[in-house]
């Protein structure tokens, strides 16, 4: 007789316990999905990475061996846009692409680039275009990235990783 009143006694304890641990799960999941949502946004609205994107690819990690230059050997006189002042200001400037030899598109593309200085020409212009006086003396380095962004867009790759503005005279 007593084992089974112990037999009894120990099948509600497990019943029990499993209800209450069930509940327990119920309870917890939705708070800690509401949190890791809340995370989530909290980390794009801060453009924080959670996870490095296979194709993303940062000029301080490539070696300089695994570089290599394109010359447009063209000077290119550009007209920047009006700033506070009003007045009329143009940039003189020869772009240089900076290219990595390692990625995947870079045979695809590179041997076509000497036909496509036109078309390379004609983006960096717009980029230059779309900026003032100040802002190409103050920060030369957001401008270099626009144009490397938008040629990464030309071409829907980023084999192109650098856009080098040598011998730049504002005037």
């Amino acid at each position: 007789m007593k084992k089974s009143l112990l037999n009894i006694i120990l099948i509600v304890l497990v019943l029990t316990n499993t209800i209450l641990t069930g509940i327990l799960v119920f309870v917890l999941i939705k708070p800690m999905q509401d949190t890791n949502k809340m995370v989530s946004k909290i980390c794009k609205v801060l453009d924080l990475e959670l996870e490095k994107k296979e194709e993303e690819i940062s000029l301080s990690d490539i070696p300089i061996e695994e570089l290599e230059y394109f010359n447009i050997d063209e000077k290119l006189t550009i007209q920047l846009k009006k700033g506070a002042d009003g007045a009329t200001h143009y940039a003189q400037l020869y772009p240089s692409l900076a290219l990595y030899t390692k990625h995947k598109d870079y045979k695809k593309y590179s041997a076509d680039l000497e036909k496509q200085k036109a078309v390379i020409t004609q983006h960096i212009q717009d980029v230059v275009q779309s900026h003032t006086y100040s802002e190409m003396l103050s920060n030369p380095s957001i401008i270099r990235q626009e144009a490397v962004e938008d040629l990464q867009k030309l071409y829907d790759s980023k084999f192109i990783v650098e856009v080098i503005f040598d011998k730049t005279t504002l005037q």
